[in-house]
C-alpha cells in the first residue's frame, strides 16, 4: 500500500532567564481552587500554536505549524513553593521547546508485507525526508523560529536564547547555523508526529493509485470498506483524529443506507 504520508517535526530548544521551579505546590493549588487559574488550569503542553508560511509557500497557504511546549507542570516532591525542579542543578533555567512541523510533506512511504507469514508484523517504510523540498521547508521554518526567539519582548522579559546542540556530529562536520548544518540536524533529530495516513487513498480510478471510491468501498472487492486514516488523500494540514471520526460516521451512514435499500 503506497502513499504513506505523515507530519514530521523538528524542535529548537530555548533557554529563559527564569529559574526552573516546581509548578505544583500549595500556592498553585489554592490559586486553582479559588480562581480556576494558574498552572493547574492547563497541562502546559503545546498551549501555543500557529500556522506559518515558509519561504516556499504563499502567506495564505501555510506549510508549517509551530508548537510551543516545555512550560509544563512538574511533579511536586513537597507542597512548599519555590522548590527547584532539579535540586542537583540550582542554576538550571527554564527551557522551552519550539517544534517546527511540516504540514505538506512531499516524501511518501509505503506499508507492505514483511514475509508470507500472516503472523509477521507488516513492513512500514516512512521514507521521511527523502524529498529534498521537505528539508528546505523545515530549514526555512527554523529560520523563522530563530527570528521569533530574538523578538524584543522575549529578550527584554526573559532574555531568551537558543540552546545550541551538536546534533550528533553535525557541529563537527559543518559550520554551525549554516544550511548544511541544519540539514544534518534535521536528518539527525526530526521525529514523526503520528498522523500516518493515505496508504489506501480515496479516488475514482484504481489505475491511478486509488484504493477506495467515494463510498469508502475498496475497488474490485465486494462488501469491503475502509474507514480510517488510510483513506485520506495525502495533503492533510492538521491532526487526523476528527477526520477519522468523520470518515467512520460516513461509513456507518453508507452501510445503513445500503441495508435499508436492500430491505425495500
Amino acid at each position: 500500500m503506497k502513499g504513506l504520508s505523515n507530519h514530521i517535526s523538528f524542535g529548537l530548544h530555548v533557554s529563559l532567564n527564569a529559574p526552573n521551579l516546581v509548578d505544583l505546590n500549595a500556592e498553585t493549588l489554592e490559586e486553582y481552587l479559588t480562581n480556576q487559574t494558574g498552572h493547574l488550569s492547563g497541562n502546559g503542553v503545546s498551549q501555543i500554536s500557529a500556522r506559518l508560511a515558509s519561504a516556499y509557500a504563499e502567506p495564505d497557504d501555510p506549510d508549517l505549524a509551530l508548537y510551543l511546549s516545555g512550560w509544563k507542570n512538574t511533579c511536586a516532591y513537597s507542597a512548599e513553593p519555590g522548590l527547584l525542579a532539579d535540586p542537583d542543578d540550582p542554576t538550571d533555567n527554564r527551557k522551552l521547546l519550539i517544534s517546527v512541523t511540516l504540514l505538506h510533506p512531499q516524501s511518501t512511504g509505503y506499508v507492505g508485507l514483511a514475509s508470507n507469514n500472516p503472523a509477521d508484523p507488516p513492513r512500514i517504510v516512512g521514507n521521511y525526508l527523502s524529498a529534498p523540498e521537505d528539508v528546505k521547508i523545515i530549514t526555512s521554518g527554523i529560520r523563522l523560529m530563530q527570528k521569533f526567539i530574538e523578538a524584543p519582548v522575549l529578550k527584554e522579559k526573559y532574555n531568551a536564547s537558543q540552546v545550541w546542540m551538536d546534533y550528533g556530529s553535525c557541529s563537527q562536520q559543518f559550520e554551525v547555523d549554516s544550511d548544511e548544518f541544519w540539514e544534518c540536524a534535521i536528518r539527525y533529530q526530526t521525529h514523526i508526529v503520528g498522523h500516518q495516513c493515505a496508504t489506501c487513498t480515496m479516488g475514482p480510478d484504481p489505475e491511478l493509485g486509488a484504493c477506495v471510491n467515494q463510498n469508502l468501498q475498496v475497488h474490485g472487492v465486494a462488501n469491503l470498506r475502509i474507514a480510517d486514516a488510510s483513506a485520506m488523500v495525502p495533503r492533510i494540514s492538521g491532526n487526523t483524529q476528527a477526520i477519522v471520526v468523520a470518515i467512520a460516521e460516513r461509513a456507518n451512514q453508507f452501510i445503513r443506507e445500503m441495508y435499508l435499500d436492500q430491505q425495500h
